[in-house]
């Protein structure tokens, strides 16, 4: 019994041992003219398959070539290389796989998916590709600059320098860098990495423009504040560096190479504060009491007006002796108050062709009465102007040609012409279309029971703008 259970164990060992040597002979003969069992070449499913249809499918996939360049400063560029222009071929690293003794007789035992990663062989039409990389921007762009590489230029902030030598492309490296990069099949190129950037010393002429900025910047490295009324205006860098003086040859300088002040350029900075702020003997938009906006025309006593030739002097003065403060101009003529708004918000306004006076004080409208202006029938009409009250005096008696008129108030505001009660006025003659054939010798003639009210808010330089 024995005996027979050894034999057919025999027997079945045979069997199996036949069956095993028939199997790996018949997958041998099977996968003796493709890869084997479970084979993954770049993701591509080989088993069974020659190297040639391989290279060809993987060959097929292979898309277009791009290369990402980045110059100074992160500045990038893609270079796209056609797929007309290479072509690419996975045969030799196939062979290698395929070449492997151990790979064709033990990759179907193991029953196990077997992947490789292998890298193409690429030519490329050199010229073609050359003179793609030729005219990449980053490259161009450096191979035609013709710029001068120091450069002073002035802004609104002043004086500022270009200087271009440092960080040069060095346009030949950078062609050969990424050249090497396609044939090596690289996604990047970094040519601040690879060193094709370069400094060189400065020319002669550039070195002399370096010192040159330097003065400049020294120069105009002044700061000052003009004082006018409740506005500022600032002296500053920016400012300054337009008063260099320059010629047609440029900047010019002393005998130690320090920039020359155009004393032109500062009395022509005074003279555009004066056309800014002067207000005295000009035109003036006022908002009136009842009619908006009413333009009264020029002439009068009441402004400023800035001294032009004291402030060209100081200012110049101060930039060389570097006086920096705030400062507020000499004037000839001086209102009660500078800036644009000169009036405040105490005045007197006459409307004559309303024939009214509104007098206010601290903003607030303190009284309005009807008044009697100067007579138009005998061409004695009284001057619409700004001009400013420059007197007070009871009791007074008015003289002129003709008549003798005394008075228990008198303000004069311009001139010979005045605020003044008229007792020889009735209460209901004021106002209306009196002053046109029965009016003053020009002064404003106020009722008898409003000027004690006139006389008490009233004071010496109060502005008072009359206008038609």
């Amino acid at each position: 019994m024995r005996k027979k259970v050894c034999v057919i164990l025999a027997v079945t060992v045979g069997v199996l041992t036949a069956a095993v040597l028939t199997t790996g002979i018949l997958m041998a003969m099977h996968y003796r003219t493709g890869f084997g069992y479970e084979t993954w070449v770049n993701g591509v499913y080989c088993t069974g398959r020659d190297v040639v249809s391989v290279d060809q499918e993987l060959s097929a996939a292979d898309l277009d070539r791009r290369i990402m360049i980045t110059g100074l400063n992160g500045r990038k560029y893609e270079l796209h290389i056609d797929r007309s222009m290479y072509r690419v071929s996975y045969a030799d690293g196939l062979k290698d796989i395929w070449e492997n003794p151990e790979y064709k007789w033990y990759q179907f035992w193991t029953a196990r998916k077997t992947e490789y990663r292998i890298e193409p062989g690429v030519s490329y039409d050199e010229q073609a590709v050359e003179e793609l990389i030729r005219n990449i921007p980053l490259l161009t762009e450096a191979r035609d600059y013709q710029g001068e590489r120091v450069e002073i230029y002035r802004d609104e902030d002043g004086f500022h320098l270009k200087d271009d030598t440092y960080d040069i492309l060095n346009v030949r490296s950078a062609e050969r860098v990424i050249l090497e990069a396609v044939r090596t099949g690289q996604e990047e190129v970094d040519l601040v990495a690879a060193r094709c950037y370069r400094d060189r010393q400065k020319y002669p002429k550039e070195q002399r423009l370096l010192d040159l900025y330097d003065r400049l910047v020294e120069f105009q490295n002044f700061h000052s504040i003009y004082v006018m009324g409740d506005e500022r205006v600032v002296i500053d860098p920016g400012l300054v560096s337009t008063w260099v003086l320059t010629d047609g040859n440029g900047y010019v300088t002393d005998e130690e190479g320090n920039p020359v002040l155009s004393e032109k350029a500062v009395a022509d900075f005074v003279d555009s504060l004066a056309e800014r702020y002067d207000t005295y003997g000009r035109a003036r938009v006022f908002q009136s009491t009842s009619r908006g906006e009413v333009t009264v025309p020029e002439g009068g006593t009441y402004g400023n007006e800035i001294n032009r030739e004291a402030e060209t002097s100081y200012l110049i003065r101060a930039l060389r002796e570097r006086i920096e403060e705030e400062h507020e101009p000499e004037y000839i003529h001086k209102a009660l108050y500078q800036g644009t708004d000169d009036i405040g918000n105490s005045y007197v306004e006459v409307d004559i062709t309303e024939q009214t006076l509104y007098l206010y004080s601290e903003g607030e409208l303190v009284l309005s009465t009807p008044i009697v202006t100067g007579n138009l029938k005998w061409n004695l009409g009284t001057p619409a102007l700004t001009c400013a009250v420059y007197g007070k005096r009871r009791n007074a008696v008015l003289r002129g040609a003709g008549y003798d008129s005394p008075v228990k108030y008198w303000a004069p505001v311009y001139k010979n012409i005045g605020l003044h009660d008229a007792a020889w006025r009735k209460e209901s003659s004021f106002g209306g279309e009196t002053y046109l054939k029965n009016g003053s010798h020009g002064c404003i003639n106020i009722p008898p029971s409003v000027m004690p009210e006139v006389y008490e808010h009233i004071f010496v330089g109060m502005p008072v703008i009359i206008y038609e």
